[in-house]
């Protein structure tokens, strides 16, 4: 037995759609009742409690030394104050890469291009992270690989000449102050 919904919130036709639907599940093997819980169970699972079920994850690896902890600690700070105001409540299924794209083309408007690809890789793990547990079916991060716009290489002077590096070596060495970063 499975209620199709109150009738006069619930047209006739529409019920027998959905009767149809149900006795084309069950001709498949399946229980109509069991599937629905399971799609509404899926639409529990939103962008925010994956995320944070990833960011626990990876807190483990910090334990285990695998990962610094200032990494997981950025990824944690680009997705408060980036992704999870903008698509953190949605439900995952329903995220799609255009979603994604937009949250993303926000953070590279503002100038932080660094940070665009960033949450681009964190959205990435978070969406793999969930297809692997079986809640997903596909990542649609996948898709967004050049849709962002590439990060410019920033160069950065070195000493070329050996007597000004033994300079630099023994003032280095002479220097006292403190040592805190």
């Amino acid at each position: 037995m499975i209620s199709l919904g109150l009738w006069p919130d619930v047209p006739l036709d529409a019920a027998r759609k959905h009767a149809a639907s149900a006795r084309d599940l069950r001709a498949q093997g399946i229980d109509p009742s069991a599937h629905r819980r399971a799609e509404k169970a899926a639409l529990r699972l939103t962008f925010d409690s994956v995320a944070r079920q990833w960011l626990s994850s990876r807190e483990a690896l910090i334990k285990k030394e695998a990962i610094v902890a200032t990494t997981c600690r950025k990824q944690h700070q680009i997705l408060e104050r980036y992704l999870f105001p903008t698509v953190g409540a949605r439900p995952l299924k329903l995220i799609t890469a255009q979603d994604l794209l937009v949250a993303l083309a926000a953070i590279e408007a503002k100038g932080l291009g660094d940070t665009a690809h960033r949450a681009r890789r964190a959205c990435s793990r978070i969406f793999n992270f969930a297809e692997v547990r079986g809640l997903i079916d596909h990542n649609p991060v996948d898709s967004l690989s050049g849709a962002l716009e590439p990060l410019q290489p920033h160069h950065h002077a070195g000493i070329t000449d050996p007597r000004r590096l033994g300079a630099l070596l023994r003032s280095l060495r002479k220097y006292r102050g403190s040592r805190h970063v």
